[in-house]
């Protein structure tokens, strides 16, 4: 067997450096879904197998995609980890389990070193050799029939009603009933920015969400809490016009500038060149400050403010 078998492609979240980004960040607890390969190891322990012949890796890719096409589980033992998850071995191959599909997901992701040399069992949900990546589910492999078969007959765009099963730092996993459970990403329990989920959420709560995503090869079920809610962004072009001053709340201080949020879900940035000299170094999260409005980009959901030109008026 040759080639690349897989159900869906990798996801890699990358970071950029524009200032911007940051305030679309959802908390610094909040992982991307699916996490880095694996070569992006922060730890790793080099199997044993890893001289094998290539013929050998080439037999280990076959018994991959066997067992992945008949759901069979399989036990891998966990030789590191990276910034999304942990790494297992299988024969001569690296296999990546994102946190998401952990099915007792570590506090935070210092925890993770904690499962090195552990054993895992785990399903096969991805697979593609040409890239050398091979994702595997611990929720997965525990899943009954019940649970699959109910996750696949899911629709985006349904409202249901759950109960709050877990709480990690990531997001929430709903009990949807029958076995099935979805998970409320952090970035979509408020418009407002999360740093944690147990800042909206708590085990045992009673929701309505919406099914944004339904992934058949991972049974994940992807869910929303905000989107039952208008996007505040929707009337920014009506609320919000250049050369407004208002006040808002400091909600971050970078070196760059400072986050301002003018009403929940809508943050602005005051960039450091639009403040007084030394102005910078004396904001802190939650004080309050009159800023004008530069400019507003609700497309991009972005509002550009001024601190130096209220001093003006």
């Amino acid at each position: 067997m040759r080639g690349t078998y897989f159900h869906k492609p990798w996801i890699l979240t990358t970071s950029d450096e524009g200032y911007w980004n940051a305030l679309l960040q959802q908390g610094k607890f909040a992982p991307p879904l699916d996490a880095p390969p694996p070569t992006l190891a922060i730890h790793w322990i080099p199997s044993e197998e890893k001289a094998e012949s290539a013929l050998s890796r080439e037999s280990a890719w076959e018994e991959a995609y066997r067992l992945m096409h008949r759901e069979e589980p399989v036990t891998m033992i966990v030789n590191g980890y990276n910034r999304g998850g942990l790494l297992l071995g299988f024969r001569s191959l690296q296999g990546f389990l994102p946190v998401t599909q952990m099915l007792d997901p570590p506090e935070s992701m210092d925890k993770l070193s904690e499962r090195i040399g552990g054993e895992s069992l785990v399903q096969i949900i991805e697979l593609n050799q040409d890239k050398n990546r091979l994702l595997v589910s611990e929720r997965v492999a525990n899943m009954s029939p019940e649970a699959r078969s109910s996750a696949c007959s899911l629709a985006p765009g349904s409202v249901l009603e759950g109960t709050v099963s877990s709480v990690h730092f990531f997001g929430a996993f709903v009990d949807l009933g029958d076995g099935m459970e979805g998970l409320i990403h952090v970035s979509e329990m408020d418009w407002r920015r999360v740093s944690h989920p147990q800042e909206v959420l708590k085990t045992g709560q009673r929701i309505r969400v919406v099914v944004l995503n339904v992934d058949h090869a991972k049974r994940q079920v992807m869910l929303s809490l905000k989107r039952l809610r208008p996007d505040p962004w929707s009337a920014a072009s009506r609320r919000y016009h250049p050369g407004q001053v208002l006040e808002g709340v400091v909600t971050g201080v970078a070196p760059f500038g400072a986050f301002v949020r003018l009403e929940s879900g809508i943050e602005g940035l005051v960039h450091s060149s639009e403040m007084g000299d030394g102005a910078l170094g004396l904001l802190q999260k939650g004080d309050m400050v009159t800023v004008k409005i530069l400019n507003v980009d609700p497309g991009r959901r972005r509002i550009a403010l001024s601190m130096r030109e209220t001093a003006l008026l």
